[in-house]
């Protein structure tokens, strides 16, 4: 039984996850995750049913208009 054990042992990895860095302006590109970027006065989006406030999962910016 050892020998059939030992050829279901797989190398064992660690990852190490560091935080990403981003521009200072970050909030005024494309993005996923993170900060979204507001206009003075806005309000977080929330969901009508609970009142909860909705997660950021990405932010599309039109920059010169390129997108339809």
């Amino acid at each position: 039984m050892r020998t059939q054990l030992r050829a279901l042992l797989r190398t064992r990895l660690q990852l190490h996850l560091e935080q990403a860095e981003r521009p200072a302006a970050s909030q005024l590109l494309s993005h996923s995750g993170g900060k979204p970027y507001f206009e003075a006065g806005e309000a977080w989006p929330t969901n009508p049913d609970t009142g909860q406030p909705l997660e950021l999962i990405f932010q599309l910016v039109n920059e010169n208009s390129r997108l339809p």
